[in-house]
């Protein structure tokens, strides 16, 4: 489980794992939740799974090619809000990644 490891950008530490986004029809892993505990206290943000370069399990640490400032700056997450499509599409368009097509059941 690597709820609780540190998330790492490519400048420095952001925060921590909170949990996981993860497409209920096909089980992908869509987003990182992240709690940006380090920068701004309380703070959650999604981070695509594609952002995730590598994880380190002796240093319990979730490496991510992003810099703090792109990851702080990106739109805010709240739990008890259901994430749409259309929220990924706008997340995938901040983090400059491209979305699927929009027929797919979870845009992740």
């Amino acid at each position: 489980m690597i709820r609780g490891y540190d998330v790492r950008g490519t400048n420095g530490d952001v925060g921590h794992v909170e949990g996981f986004l993860i497409d209920d029809g096909s089980w992908a892993l869509c987003d990182l939740v992240v709690n940006a505990r380090h920068r701004l206290p309380g703070r959650r943000v999604l981070v695509p799974s594609e952002w995730i370069a590598w994880v380190s399990w002796i240093e319990l640490t979730v490496h991510v090619d992003l810099p703090i400032e792109r990851i702080l700056g990106a739109p805010s997450y709240d739990p008890s809000r259901p994430v749409t499509g259309s929220d990924e599409m706008r997340l995938r368009a901040y983090y400059g990644r491209p979305t699927r097509h929009p027929r797919d059941r979870m845009i992740c």
